[in-house]
């Protein structure tokens, strides 16, 4: 008779932890008691974003898919429908495993059972001292309390609002006073190396802390290749998880290389301030960084990326661009280095292809060897037309002489254009005629 009572204790029990406590409609209005987890989808993809407890919410649309449409404030987007009618009546409750646990069909160990691995998000929907209803994504059943208990990062007895908003395990930062920023790695484009991207982060993170004791980072978690607009979501989300209001994400690339400087690699580093609620950007930059000790860009870029956040106690503004402070550290301007120039060549005297008396020289050898041929053509023409006349022509004897005189003259011009040439040829060689 006692295992039949507590048999049915129990499937009661199941029964009342499986039927809603109150099924919403559309353009119903509810003000939700406890932390409610909303998707929206924008501009920078898919954001997991918490309705906190105290929002009125509004249903637009309810789904046959589990899902419901809703709008909080300026969030609209889509939410479990079991889980908004948990957080309508205050009984929602959501966690992180941090253990295996078994979830059941039904709530006694001897149905159907699902092993829930460590990580998993549960909605907690209903919970009394031995079994809890849960959801996890589209399954819905019932695990032990005391399991939950023991292995669930948020289900401890303090008041919700004391353990970050119960959203889930939060996420250990180092931090002070403040909403908080939370900067995480930079990740990386093409071919950027990561030390360099490491290094560079750590320069801003120190400057960071110095202006905001608000600001914490994490490690790298999964890879670092993801799409811009993925990172940004994913930078909301640490944040979130975190107990942050504020997420700083960046991008570092690497530039083509430059003629005048080919082997000095240059890095180009893309910013941005993320509200971790919402994942809309705040503010964004770009920078060219470098190791330099002089280079004062970590200042530069807060300058521009913190005015936008919300105050917080212990802070310091951090200086404009053109002005430094005494908080900041001094920088000792770069010696200015010489315009490279390009040397002038050695003036090692004139060059032998200057020599103009050569040039003349050769001009003039050039000029008789072509007197002398065209002299001795016509000298041969006048010797051909003299043999051609009779012995007893009279004009024979004057033809001929006319001949001799033509190749006497082709002889002269012959010698002078040999000895030009030769003059020519010693002035080149020797430089004479150049001068000082």
């Amino acid at each position: 008779m006692t295992r039949l009572f507590v048999a049915a204790a129990l499937v009661a029990f199941g029964a009342l932890a499986a039927v809603p406590a109150a099924a919403v409609e559309t353009g119903d209005t509810c003000k939700v008691r406890a932390p409610l987890t909303i998707t929206m989808k924008g501009a920078a993809g898919t954001i997991d974003a918490t309705i906190d407890r105290g929002t009125s919410v509004e249903v637009l649309v309810v789904g046959d898919q589990g899902f419901t449409r809703v709008r909080a404030g300026e969030m609209v987007g889509s939410v479990s429908t079991l889980d908004l009618e948990s957080a309508c009546s205050g009984a929602l409750r959501m966690c992180r495993l941090t253990a295996a646990v078994t979830m059941y069909e039904e709530n006694r160990s001897d149905s159907k059972g699902y092993l829930l691995k460590p990580g998993a998000s549960l909605s907690i929907l209903k919970r009394g001292k031995t079994w809890a209803a849960v959801r996890l994504e589209d399954l819905t059943g019932f695990v032990k309390a005391d399991d939950l208990r023991d292995r669930c990062a948020a289900i401890v007895d303090e008041p919700a609002e004391t353990r970050g908003g119960g959203e889930g395990a939060v996420e250990a930062v180092e931090r002070g006073d403040g909403p908080g920023l939370l900067l995480s790695p930079f990740h990386l484009e093409g071919a950027a190396p990561a030390g360099p991207a490491d290094a560079l982060l750590d320069l801003l993170f120190d400057r960071a802390a110095f202006y905001r004791p608000d600001a914490g980072r994490v490690g790298v978690e999964g890879g670092r290749d993801l799409a811009w607009t993925a990172q940004l979501a994913a930078a909301a989300k640490r944040a979130r998880a975190a107990d942050m209001a504020y997420a700083l994400a960046g991008r570092l690339a690497v530039e083509p290389p430059t003629k005048d400087d080919p082997l000095t690699e240059r890095y180009l580093l893309q910013l941005a301030v993320v509200d971790a609620k919402t994942g809309k950007v705040l503010k964004g930059a770009r920078v060219r960084p470098s190791m330099r000790p002089d280079d004062d860009w970590p200042e530069r870029v807060l300058a521009v990326l913190l005015p936008p956040l919300q105050a917080v106690p212990g802070g310091r503004p951090p200086p404009s661009p053109t002005q430094k402070t005494d908080a900041s550290p001094a920088l000792t301007p770069a010696p200015v280095a010489p315009a490279p120039t390009t040397p002038a060549p050695a003036d090692d005297g004139p060059h032998w292809f200057g020599n103009l008396w050569g040039y003349a020289a050769l001009g003039t050898a050039a000029a008789a060897g072509a007197a002398a041929g065209v002299t001795g053509f016509f000298a041969l023409e006048q010797n051909g037309a003299a043999n051609a006349r009779v012995q007893t022509d009279a004009a024979r004897p004057e033809q001929r002489n006319s001949a001799l005189a033509l190749a006497i003259t082709s002889d002269a011009l012959t010698v002078t254009a040999v000895s030009a040439a030769f003059t020519g040829v010693v002035l080149f060689a020797t430089g004479l005629g150049l001068g000082d």
